[in-house]
């Protein structure tokens, strides 16, 4: 038996942002990534 659960857009873009977020915070925390690295990087992404 399956379920099936309708999501709204803005449910799933909470969603999809969260995981995002949780993303960035683990590639930092394992020091792949520094907050400044990440920062400059979506700061150059939005220039363009």
């Amino acid at each position: 038996m399956t379920e099936e659960t309708e999501f709204t857009t803005e449910e799933l873009s909470f969603a999809a942002h969260d995981k995002v977020d949780v993303l960035i915070d683990l590639l930092i925390e394992k020091g792949l990534i520094t907050e400044e690295e990440y920062l400059k990087r979506l700061e150059d992404h939005y220039k363009d």
